[in-house]
């Protein structure tokens, strides 16, 4: 073998490695960056609601848990508000609010894997898949605000949601109103066939 061709080829194996190396690195900066992304205080079990941001008032806020409760036993559909000041205060600025409210949701475990559905008769029942739980999170310092559904509702309820957000809770928003979003009457639309006023 001629000293030329060894030469050019530990340049092409060097050259390789080095793509290799960039590669993963590439590769791993999203699990690093993860790992660094933290998350508010989960609410207590029947709080339904985490104010970082300091939204809502302790009336509002009351009111609000009484609502989420309903929900939660006709429906069995745990929707949790959360608001905080900025999602990268949490490690997450170079995330879009949609993505960090998913990854907040899964965190937190919203909703109910399955819930148990009784039939007619005695002793007839079965657990049945649910997962339909709702986040409703603000990053009131990014302007943002996202409402996040579990799997459960597929996408059939995807497009009401936008709507609400659009023409309910964002106008009330940029009005600087964040006590009349009137959020649990909102976010709880979501699991109802249709929107309507109450």
């Amino acid at each position: 073998m001629e000293p030329v061709v060894a030469g050019d080829l530990t340049q092409m194996h060097s050259t390789s490695l080095k793509c290799v190396l960039l590669l993963c690195l590439l590769l791993g900066l999203p699990e690093i960056s993860r790992a660094q992304i933290r998350f508010p205080e989960k609410p207590g079990e029947k709080q339904f609601i985490t104010d970082e941001a300091s939204l809502l008032s302790a009336t509002t806020s009351e009111e609000l848990k009484k609502q989420l409760g309903e929900v939660l036993r006709k429906k069995a559909i745990p929707i949790i508000i959360a608001s905080i000041g900025s999602i990268g205060d949490y490690g997450a600025g170079d995330m879009s609010i949609d993505t960090y409210a998913r990854i907040l949701y899964d965190d937190w475990g919203i909703g109910h894997k399955k819930v148990r559905v009784e039939g007619a008769g005695i002793g007839r029942s079965e657990k049945v898949e649910w997962n339909k739980g709702i986040l409703f999170l603000i990053a009131v310092d990014d302007r943002k605000a996202r409402i996040e559904l579990g799997a459960g509702f597929g996408r059939q309820k995807d497009a009401l949601c936008r709507d609400i957000m659009s023409q309910h809770i964002i106008p009330r928003f940029k009005a600087g109103d964040f006590e009349g979003g009137d959020h649990g009457r909102y976010t709880s639309s979501c699991t109802n066939g249709s929107w309507r006023e109450n």
